[in-house]
């Protein structure tokens, strides 16, 4: 009976953490890319990092995504360790909403929430719907894992089989243990503290242990950023360091108050906490209280340290020196006081879309690195990369505006800021068609374990040569200003146009013959050389715009 019992409640475990993982990963594919822009955009200063924090890990619901976003951003240059600073505190507080949505049990309508969201997302032909129809599905079958554990753990709870464990967990230092490896193990604080409001929806637990239990979650969630800072740079390294002493201190801001000081004949955070679940939710609901105190010390926490920022951030460089100075990614020629004189002006801005086109030729190059490593983790590094060439855009598309404002400019010098415009849209659109239409293809390559065919993948990085050396060129013209490369350049359109059909043809020979890779990646390669394709028409009309043919 009790073999039995314990087969169930892990069953419904994995149900429930298979829900909370699924659920996540819905949001994340909702969010897309655009959660890394807006977050480069909004952490300029601590409160805006903070509420980017919060806005961030509600839109994943997963403070350990948004400690890797952060890592992986970090690594790239795009922001400084300071400014990832007050996001992992928002994020602290924005993972904890989590275990409010579990608190409030809804679970005798979870059948009826998962199967509603596996419609939606069955019957929907737009992504959009897709994932909002598998985030229900996944936030359903949640709360059908929880139901189906509370219901098994009373009768083991009625047979004391849970009393060792219960009575190690009421000493504090144990809670904390126990919270630290089961999250260690499942890999989720909003787990554990899911399987800590199980409990107490069971009667099986009481409001201090699972506060005890649920700081020692708030540590464990810290071992993904920390692995996922191996073989990074020293910043990287420190986001992780970061996430680990923030989350400490949060559980020591609170442990006194735990086991020291009491107020009306029990622990003062206990009775704060009591009281604030009391006047915010007008309940005296357990599991109302074990979520309102995961939320209330990353809210204390924030409030105690977001002020300190400065000070950590001296104290925290200097356990962790930075080997140089620490600056994120931006232009580094444009500079406003050359408005006035607009050869110097433009010279500048051109330097910088350069820096642009070499970061889009990095990626293209990465495509085939992507391909042959077979590894997801790199195409994240892509999308990294397409970022800053949109920074530089972004820069340098104003600066040419201001230049034009500021000066009466000489036809020469005119057609050249145009030209410039014109130069540094066509490598962002580059930039994108590799991040938006190449990565999601290596993707699907890669999740399906599909292969190309030996002629396939060889005629792929055949065009994939000619396409990179195009683009390589016009760089070269663009930094040298040389005509007869951008002639070059321009000529290509046609040549890799008529390629590309070749290719097409060859690729549909060897569906005829039968040959099972070609049909398994057909839709894949079809795509893919059609994007390369695209790519070179944006080369050509770099070799265009120099050629002054805007």
């Amino acid at each position: 009976m009790i073999f039995s019992l314990s087969l169930g409640i892990i069953g419904g475990l994995g149900i429930f953490i298979f829900g909370m993982l699924y659920l996540n990963d819905a949001l994340q594919k909702m969010a897309g890319n655009r959660i890394q822009k807006i977050a480069l955009t909004l952490t300029r200063s601590p409160l805006r990092g903070f509420i980017t924090g919060i806005g961030v890990t509600l839109a994943n619901q997963s403070s350990s995504a948004t400690a890797l976003m952060e890592v992986s951003m970090v690594s790239a240059g795009l922001v400084t360790f300071y400014q990832t600073m007050a996001v992992t505190m928002g994020a602290e507080i924005g993972s904890t909403v989590t275990t409010q949505l579990i608190a409030f049990n809804i679970s005798s309508y979870a059948a009826f929430i998962a199967g509603f969201g596996f419609f939606i997302s069955f019957f929907s032909r737009t992504k959009k719907m897709k994932h909002i129809g598998e985030a229900l599905l996944g936030f359903g079958l949640l709360f059908v894992g929880i139901k189906i554990m509370s219901e098994l753990i009373i009768p083991l709870r009625d047979r004391g089989v849970l009393e060792h464990f219960l009575a190690h967990s009421s000493n504090p230092l144990m809670g904390i243990a126990a919270g630290l490896a089961i999250t260690l193990l499942i890999h989720s604080s909003g787990a554990t503290s899911g399987i800590v409001i199980v409990l107490a929806m069971a009667g099986t637990i009481n409001l201090s242990q699972a506060v005890f239990i649920n700081l020692g979650a708030q540590i464990g969630t810290c071992a993904t950023a920390v692995l996922g800072s191996f073989n990074r740079g020293r910043e990287a390294k420190r986001v992780a360091l970061w996430h680990v002493v923030h989350q400490t201190l949060g559980v020591i801001l609170v442990y006194p108050f735990l086991v020291l000081f009491t107020y009306n004949g029990e622990p003062c955070w206990l009775y704060f906490i009591k009281w604030v679940t009391r006047s915010m939710c007008f309940s005296e609901d357990l599991s109302r209280q074990i979520a309102m105190a995961h939320t209330l010390v990353a809210v204390a926490n924030a409030l105690v340290f977001l002020p300190l920022l400065p000070l950590m951030n001296r104290v925290m460089t200097a356990l962790f020196p930075a080997r140089d100075i620490e600056k994120p990614f931006g232009p580094i020629y444009i500079d406003e006081g050359l408005l006035p004189t607009p050869t110097l002006a433009l010279e500048q801005a051109r330097k910088e879309i350069v820096r642009e086109g070499e970061i889009v030729l990095e990626m293209m190059t990465d495509v085939i690195k992507v391909f042959t490593a077979r590894d997801i983790m790199m195409s994240e590094t892509v999308s990294l990369k397409d970022i800053r060439a949109d920074v530089l855009r972004n820069a340098v598309v104003p600066y040419l505006a201001r230049v034009a404002q500021n000066s009466v400019l000489e036809e020469d010098q005119s057609l050249l800021e145009i030209q410039l415009v014109y130069i540094a849209a066509d490598f962002e659109e580059i930039g994108d068609i590799v991040d938006k239409n190449i990565m999601p293809l290596v993707r699907k390559h890669i999740e399906n374990n599909l292969w190309f065919s030996d002629e396939g993948w060889k005629d792929i990085n055949d065009l994939h040569a000619r396409v990179s050396n195009n683009l390589k060129e016009s760089i070269e013209a663009l930094r040298t200003g040389n005509p007869e490369i951008a002639r070059l350049i321009l000529d290509s359109k046609v040549d890799i146009n008529a390629y590309e059909s070749e290719l097409r043809k060859r690729h549909i020979s060897r569906l005829h013959t039968g040959l099972q890779e070609a049909l398994e990646t057909s839709s894949i390669h079809l795509d893919l050389i059609d994007q390369f394709r695209r790519i070179n028409s944006h080369v050509a009309s770099v070799g265009a715009a120099l050629l002054g043919q805007v």
